[in-house]
């Protein structure tokens, strides 16, 4: 019995200790914090933790109209601090319902951590806006240079390519028209359809060059476009056998007629004598797509031996009317480029007057140099400016170069050919890319030009 009355004697004193407690929290909870934290615990007081009924009244509201605060107590410090970290979620909750309901562009990928401050936070999102604006910038100037980078390395990738279609399809046509068996035709059939796949895995952008696709002269033709079957038909009917006076095509702006006869020096190992009518038809190529090549002017085989004459010496006087304005409609003066066939007994070579880049160049595919005929065209660039526009012009400081970045010939009889494509090939703005193995397509493609009429 006494323990009984021992805890009937102790209930009242707990009992009003906890409601004091609640009233006195109730009190200094209506009282506002002021911006010095008036509520803070002395330094050397170590604050309480507060119990469970100081927290079940941390939501009642609280009057405005209370300036002052009364001396910070024990209990009334523990009870401060339950209240700002109370003050300190709410205002992080409704800092996060103010960001939902303004929410940042999407282009931002960083944000500031939330402050009471705006202001930094507005500094920070222009930050990071100005930083995607750079690095946007650096990324499409690195995309520009990595696509000029890709299109130099593409491009030669394509001469290479475009050179082992022309070798396997060279493989093929012999093949076929071997009569070999079955299995060996279907063989290089096989690579021609293998590297044809590969180069469209390289770039699907580049002309696909097939055996039998239509290849109709057109602004898209290249050095290397293969012909059809139906132009190989052709070309074997124009060279092989048949009427060997029969004429096969009349160009009359030049007045030359071609017979099967002339045509046929264009079979592998002939001495060409379709140099002239093809220079004409380059000529015309340039006035049909003056944007894809240079403006040339094209000397015929004629010319040089006139301007050194029989002896070998200069004589202006021979050629001066070779170029008037009226008949060419143009100054070769203004000419990028002016290409001189020069002929040394059975073998050709080139010559070219390089206005653009000032310099007279010598091109040989095998391996001579003739210095003397350089000098020759100056001279001749000399007399022709000042008779033509009544102009001096200064040569001295041009370069007199012997080409020696070209192609050379192995054979004994296709330096016309090379000479013809070396201005082919320079009309074009082009390098010189081509090899001995390409004689045999050039000499056929030549073929089916000139019974065209028309330079691809």
């Amino acid at each position: 019995m006494p323990p009984l009355r021992r805890r009937r004697r102790h209930s009242p004193s707990v009992s009003v200790s906890i409601s004091i407690y609640t009233r006195k929290s109730s009190r200094r909870r209506r009282r506002p914090s002021s911006t010095s934290n008036p509520m803070a615990a002395p330094a050397d007081v170590v604050p309480p933790a507060p119990d469970i009924a100081g927290q079940q009244n941390v939501n009642l509201p609280r009057p405005q109209n209370i300036t002052s605060s009364p001396p910070p107590t024990m209990e009334g410090a523990a009870e401060g601090i339950c209240a700002q970290q109370n003050l300190g979620f709410q205002e992080q909750q409704n800092h996060q319902q103010v960001r939902s309901a303004n929410p940042r562009p999407q282009n931002i990928t960083s944000s500031p951590p939330p402050t009471m401050a705006g202001g930094a936070e507005g500094i920070c999102a222009q930050q990071n806006l100005s930083f995607q604006k750079q690095r946007q910038n650096h990324k499409q100037k690195t995309s520009l240079e990595l696509e000029d980078t890709s299109a130099d390395i593409m491009k030669l990738l394509k001469h290479e390519i475009e050179s082992k279609f022309l070798q396997i399809n060279e493989n093929l046509a012999h093949s076929k028209k071997g009569g070999l068996v079955d299995d060996q035709v279907a063989d290089a059939e096989a690579e021609f359809a293998q590297l044809q796949t590969e180069f469209k895995k390289l770039n699907p952008h580049f002309q696909i060059y097939t055996q039998s696709a239509p290849k109709a002269p057109s602004s898209e033709g290249g050095p290397f476009d293969l012909l059809t079957d139906a132009d190989e038909r052709r070309v074997r009917h124009a060279l092989d056998g048949g009427n060997r006076s029969e004429k096969l095509s009349e160009h009359k702006s030049s007045n030359i007629v071609i017979e099967r006869e002339t045509l046929q020096c264009l079979n592998d190992g002939g001495l060409l004598n379709v140099i002239n009518l093809y220079l004409q038809l380059l000529k015309e190529r340039e006035l049909r797509e003056p944007n894809k090549f240079l403006k040339c002017h094209f000397f015929n085989t004629f010319f040089y031996m006139k301007l050194i004459g029989g002896n070998g010496e200069y004589d202006y006087e021979a050629v001066r009317k070779w170029t008037e304005k009226k008949k060419l409609g143009y100054n070769i003066i203004d000419c990028d480029k002016i290409f001189v066939p020069i002929q040394k007994e059975v073998h050709w070579c080139l010559a070219v007057i390089n206005t653009r880049d000032k310099k007279f160049q010598y091109v040989d595919s095998i391996d001579s140099e003739d210095m003397k005929a350089l000098e020759i065209l100056a001279m001749y660039l000399v007399d022709e400016v000042k008779y033509k526009n009544n102009k001096q012009i200064d040569v001295l400081s041009w370069e007199h170069e012997v080409v020696k970045e070209r192609p050379s010939q192995d054979t004994k009889t296709d330096c016309g050919m090379f000479m013809l494509k070396y201005i082919d090939f320079y009309s074009r703005d082009m390098d010189l890319i081509f090899e001995q193995k390409h004689m045999p397509y050039f000499r056929r493609r030549t073929a089916k030009e000139i019974l065209d009429l028309r330079a691809g």
